[in-house]
């Protein structure tokens, strides 16, 4: 009797480390539809420097945003997001540049589609610029959105995602080519609901497909490269929050060096 009662008290044992050995696993989904209306605060931080004929002039900027979001009820992963307040703070504009430039990104319609990992304007309107090279709002808000897989996912799961589109620029047309490699790091209970933490690395790189007789493109970074973190409540099916540091870069060869740093965070609000 002694010996069987050991025989199964071990069995519980070996059950029981079987269980707490195992990886907690999750669905990494978003659906926006559980609410008609979401509240993100938008941060971001630009530092950069142009250098030519060895002088270099350094400058910088911060825009703070609260971004509302329309969801819609038959497309879970898509918000139309407005612009509703900014702050600008930039070194290379004078007050009349920042406020027109405020008044413009408040006009803004956005569209933003997870499950197509997309953000972008319903309208033709120009976007404005929020520093040198061309790089918009809406490229700011696709970095640091991650694209989630359509599977169960436990820590140390991994997926890529290589994507290219043809975009129209001042200097000629191009192809843009984006690489993104995703990683679970972790999946946790917090404050009663199961999250989950995902990092990812992102380059990103402009190949121009029509002579630029010019030569201008040579003298614009067409390349960069980053580091991404989100936390996703998976009870709540919902990005709480999402960072990105992004540097680019010019050819060591051009004759005008343009570079700069970029972070972009974003927090769920409401």
């Amino acid at each position: 009797m002694q010996a069987r009662t050991i025989i199964i008290s071990v069995s519980w044992v070996l059950a029981f480390l079987v269980m707490c050995s195992k990886e907690p696993s999750v669905t990494l989904d978003v659906d926006f539809s559980t609410k008609e209306q979401w509240k993100y605060n938008a941060r971001i931080l630009i530092n950069g420097s142009v250098s030519a004929n060895d002088t270099s002039t350094g400058y910088s900027g911060m825009a703070q945003c609260i971004l509302l979001g329309n969801s819609h009820a038959d497309k879970p992963q898509r918000l139309d997001i407005t612009i509703p307040s900014v702050r600008l703070t930039a070194d290379f504009m004078d007050n009349a540049e920042k406020e027109n430039l405020k008044k413009q990104i408040e006009q803004l319609r956005l569209e933003v589609n997870l499950d197509e990992g997309t953000t972008s304007m319903p309208d033709t309107s120009n976007l404005p610029t929020l520093i040198n090279g061309g790089w918009g709002l809406d490229k700011n808000l696709a970095k640091v959105l991650p694209v989630l897989p359509d599977a169960e996912v436990s820590p140390g799961f991994k997926w890529e995602r290589n994507k290219q589109a043809s975009i129209a620029t001042s200097h000629g047309d191009a192809v843009t080519h984006l690489f993104q490699a995703f990683i679970v790091d972790s999946i946790y209970r917090s404050r009663g609901d199961t999250k989950a933490s995902i990092s990812w690395d992102l380059s990103y790189k402009v190949e121009p497909i029509q002579a630029d007789t010019a030569g201008l493109l040579d003298q614009l970074p067409r390349g960069g490269e980053g580091k991404g973190h989100a936390i996703i409540n998976t009870s709540e099916n919902i990005i709480e929050h999402a960072r990105i540091e992004f540097e680019v870069s010019s050819d060591n060869n051009a004759e005008v060096k343009i570079g700069w740093k970029e972070l972009v965070e974003l927090s769920v609000a409401g």
